[in-house]
């Protein structure tokens, strides 16, 4: 019974149609993208001004109220404490995550390259009848 469920979910999860959301037709693209740039550059302590801004936006687009007939609030990224965006799309912690990489594969780097390890030879034990080749073992400690 129960697979037949999870069968039968994802067969309609397949079949839903796309929501429009709240794209912008043609006709107010370019001044729903400006309206949106604004908002962009409010921060999250200004939730009064991002209304009014989300109210301009979503009148342009011709939507009056959200899919519950409650009022449509602009959204606040936890990262960079900005609107138009949320977190996962957010540039700065994008770029954030990217220097992060690379200071640790520099740490890494560095670490092993400080490291009497890495000037040590391969390992050569025998383990159970097999040789052990690791750059990095505890065999022989």
């Amino acid at each position: 019974m129960r697979i037949a469920a999870i069968f039968l979910d994802a067969q309609y999860e397949e079949r839903m149609p796309r929501s429009n959301g709240y794209r912008p037709k043609n006709a107010v693209r370019k001044e729903v993208e400006a309206l949106r740039e604004q908002l962009s550059t409010i921060p999250y302590d200004e939730w009064q001004r991002a209304q009014q801004v989300m109210l301009k936006i979503t009148y342009a687009l011709g939507k009056f109220h959200g899919p519950s007939r409650g009022m449509i609030q602009p959204r606040a990224c936890k990262f960079c404490k900005f609107y138009g965006h949320t977190r996962q799309w957010c540039a700065a912690r994008l770029q954030a995550e990217e220097e992060w990489k690379d200071r640790l594969i520099a740490e890494d780097d560095e670490n092993v390259a400080n490291s009497t390890l890495g000037e040590r030879k391969r390992c050569e034990y025998i383990i159970d009848g097999i040789v052990c080749n690791a750059r990095y073992c505890s065999c022989a400690l």
